[in-house]
């Protein structure tokens, strides 16, 4: 018989997520996913489907059709799950929170980021977050300064539990990281960033100090994927900061279309850029590392649990304008042999992101709660 672990109410199935989903299944489980898979494309969710055990199963929530959400709590009735990750911040969420405690099946809250934006969530939204996190029984959360957010809002430290993300790429079994990027390519140094448009990821900052520069400090092209899904978003985004897209090329800028299934390595990029006010396990951040790309990051939280402090030559900037312009130039500049020091350190810390890792953490997890390892139908073998 199936000992399921229910992935409930994620928003989007990302391929990021792969390697915690194929984690989860190592342990005997046999996964079931309810998702409405917003915000993603459906090549995606095919490709990450794909690369899970054959007997995973998806179930589709639609907040169009009602049905879909009955059928899913149906299905859960007829057929408890052994564990249930529950991602807090959405309308149903608080629906299947009570019903896994109603069925007395052991409840993880994913914090993936809610709780570092939670003065600026509506009291709708901060209610849903609190109702989830008081039905669970343990609490999971990414980075680390995420865990005094939580106490605060009464959540026992008992029932905390760090598991951050964990990445693997063609790298991953190899002592150290590819440095294939780190040299110019084409005579240029490539940048490349690759996220969202978001209030705390500062795109208009890093474009500003391209446009500041010029060929005689660097030669260099800078790529923006990922800011929209569509072409024209991009040129209203543009415009509302009095920008066109002729004009930020004559500076070396270009942008493209988000596309959710690409992976980082097909820019060929020798940086990558990210402005945050908090970096952690950022899973963009510790591809471009395994990839051997040279990042250009903000000193922001978490930071130095990925990059060692005081390392190497190697220097994060501030959310200064002309900090940020030098520590592009600093970075493009800096001979190969620093750079190979850098990735040295680096790689020391690449340990703690890997799926070994991710699973250990997770194997603690079970244990906390109580939840014995399954057999799966497909006779896989808990590790």
């Amino acid at each position: 018989m199936k000992r399921y672990v229910d992935v409930t109410n994620w928003a989007a199935i990302q391929r990021k997520y792969v390697y915690q989903f194929n984690g989860i299944t190592s342990f005997g489980f046999a996964l079931r996913i309810f998702s409405p898979h917003t915000g993603s494309d459906m090549n995606e969710l095919h490709d990450v489907l794909n690369r899970l055990p054959s007997d995973t199963e998806f179930n589709t929530l639609s907040k169009k059709k009602i049905t879909t959400y009955l059928k899913a709590i149906k299905t859960i009735i007829r057929e408890p799950p052994a564990l249930a990750i529950l991602a807090p911040r959405g309308r149903m969420s608080p629906l299947f929170a009570l019903l896994y405690r109603v069925l007395k099946v052991r409840l993880i809250t994913i914090e993936w980021g809610d709780i570092s934006l939670y003065n600026q969530l509506d009291v709708g939204s901060r209610l849903m977050l609190r109702f989830c996190y008081a039905l669970s029984d343990l609490v999971c959360y990414k980075q680390p300064e995420m865990k005094t957010k939580l106490v605060k809002l009464r959540v026992r430290e008992h029932r905390l539990h760090f598991l951050p993300n964990t990445f693997s790429s063609s790298t991953s079994d190899q002592n150290t990281t590819s440095l294939k990027y780190l040299l110019p390519h084409n005579g240029k140094m490539k940048f490349l960033w690759f996220n969202r448009l978001t209030p705390y990821r500062y795109p208009e900052l890093l474009i500003e100090a391209f446009r500041d520069l010029n060929e005689e400090q660097i030669k260099y092209e800078a790529i923006f994927a990922g800011l929209f899904e569509r072409e024209y978003e991009i040129d209203q985004w543009l415009s509302l900061n009095d920008w066109t897209r002729k004009d930020l090329e004559s500076h070396g800028i270009t942008f493209q279309t988000y596309e959710m299934n690409s992976q980082i390595s097909r820019y060929q990029a020798s940086h990558f850029m990210l402005l945050a006010d908090q970096i952690f396990a950022n899973n963009s951040l510790l591809e471009s590392l395994e990839l051997g790309m040279m990042p250009v990051v903000n000193n922001a939280p978490g930071l130095e649990l990925i990059i060692p402090h005081n390392e190497s030559s190697w220097k994060a900037c501030t959310l200064e304008l002309k900090d940020v312009k030098d520590t592009i130039i600093r970075t493009a500049l800096m001979p190969l042999q620093e750079k190979c020091i850098f990735f040295t350190h680096v790689d020391k810390q690449r340990k703690s992101f890997n799926p070994e890792t991710w699973n250990r953490n997770f194997a603690s997890a079970l244990s906390k709660l109580g939840v014995k390892c399954g057999t799966s139908e497909s006779g896989r073998e808990a590790i």
